[in-house]
C-alpha cells in the first residue's frame, strides 16, 4: 500500500503544466518547447494515464503572454512514461492608447501553436530522479514554423503523502524551418535563427488524498542564445491540474 500511494503521488504532478512563451521582445529567438515538467521523478503505476490541464504566464525580456496546454501520459512500463502535449499561446505588447498608429508595440502581438511528444525515464532502484526529453512542433501566425528538442533531468521526493517539491534542469534547442515575417528592429527585418535554451525550474505538488488527483505550480526561466550572439531570458509561471486513472 505505501509504494502505491507513492507512486500515485508523483504520477499526479505528471500531470501539470507548462505553458509558456511567447513574445521574444526585440529579440529574434526561435521559440522554445512547451516543456515544462509538472511531474517528479518517480514513476507512476505501469498502465496508468495521467491528463493535465495547465494554463500559466511567461515571456522573453519585453513581451509576454498567456497560454494553456493539454497533456496526456502513459507509464508504457516500469521505468518509461510517453505522453503527447497540446499547447497554444498568445502575447506581445501591444500599443498603448494613443501611441502612433503607425508604431508596434515593443513585442508585436502573436500567437502561438505547439505539440510535443515526450518522455519520462525512472531508474527502477532510484524513483527520487528521472530523465526528460521531448521533441515538438511550433507555429505563429507570423509564419514562422520551428522543430524543437529537448532533454533534461529531475529530482523530487513526496513529504508526508502530500507535498511534493521538485527541482528539473533542462536544455532546448529551436530549429526554424520557416522564419516567418520577422520582427521590425530600427528599420531592418529581424528574423528568427536556430536557438539554444539552458535553464530549469522549481515545482511543487499537493496531492489530493486518494484521489490520484494533484494541483501543482511551477517557476521556470531559461536563457536563450541565437545564432548571431542574439540572448535573451525567457521566463514562466503555471499552475496545473492533474487527473491520474488506470484503464
Amino acid at each position: 500500500m505505501g509504494r502505491w500511494r507513492n507512486a500515485k503521488g508523483t504520477s499526479r504532478r505528471d500531470w501539470v503544466l507548462l505553458s509558456v512563451l511567447v513574445g521574444s521582445g526585440c529579440a529574434p529567438i526561435s521559440p522554445p518547447p512547451l516543456f515544462a515538467r509538472h511531474h517528479g521523478a518517480g514513476a507512476d503505476p505501469e498502465g496508468a494515464v495521467v491528463v493535465t490541464l495547465a494554463a500559466g504566464i511567461g515571456g522573453a525580456d519585453l513581451g509576454g503572454g498567456f497560454g494553456l496546454e493539454l497533456r496526456a501520459s502513459w507509464q508504457a512500463t516500469e521505468a518509461l512514461a510517453v505522453g503527447v502535449g497540446l499547447g497554444g499561446a498568445s502575447g506581445g505588447d501591444p500599443k498603448r492608447h494613443g501611441d502612433d498608429e503607425d508604431e508596434e508595440g515593443l513585442a508585436p502581438a502573436a500567437r502561438l501553436y505547439a505539440l510535443r511528444l515526450f518522455g519520462r525515464a525512472t531508474p527502477p532502484s532510484a524513483d527520487w530522479v528521472a530523465a526528460t526529453f521531448g521533441a515538438g512542433a511550433s507555429l505563429t501566425d507570423g509564419g514562422l514554423f520551428a522543430l524543437t528538442v529537448d532533454g533534461g533531468g529531475v529530482v523530487s521526493g513526496i513529504i508526508a503523502d502530500t507535498v511534493e517539491p521538485s527541482l528539473g534542469l533542462a536544455a532546448a534547442l529551436s530549429l526554424p524551418l520557416s522564419q516567418g515575417k520577422g520582427l521590425l528592429t530600427d528599420g531592418d527585418v529581424q528574423l528568427p535563427s536556430t536557438t539554444l535554451y539552458l535553464g530549469g525550474s522549481v515545482g511543487l505538488g499537493v496531492h489530493l488524498g486518494d484521489t490520484r488527483n494533484v494541483i501543482s505550480t511551477e517557476l521556470g526561466a531559461w536563457r536563450a542564445f541565437a545564432q548571431g550572439g542574439v540572448g535573451a531570458t525567457v521566463y514562466a509561471l503555471s499552475l496545473a491540474d492533474g487527473q491520474g486513472f488506470t484503464p
